[in-house]
């Protein structure tokens, strides 16, 4: 699956489970922004590569703990979810 095969489908699982328009640009900012940082599509990517992405986003972007919320929002979703749907 390419990078932009999982947004669309990512997108899709968002759109079917009613999530506001919002949440779903958040969502789709944070895979696109996860998969950009690894150059590979999220479904190559597991919970080691989310440990990297967070330290990357703390130490060289200096988000706050409080920041990070969002993000570990939507690893976990695509975790539970969605991951296990493709």
């Amino acid at each position: 699956m390419t990078k932009e095969e999982v947004l669309a489908k990512l997108k899709f699982e968002l759109e079917l489970r009613g999530l506001s328009k919002s949440t779903q640009d958040e969502y789709h900012t944070k895979v696109k922004l996860f998969q950009d940082h690894f150059a590979k599509p999220a479904t190559e990517l597991g919970i080691e590569h989310i440990r990297q992405f967070l330290h990357y986003l703390t130490t060289e972007k200096s988000l706050l703990p409080d920041q990070l919320i969002p993000t570990i929002a939507v690893c976990v979703f695509c975790i539970e979810k969605y991951w296990t749907l493709i």
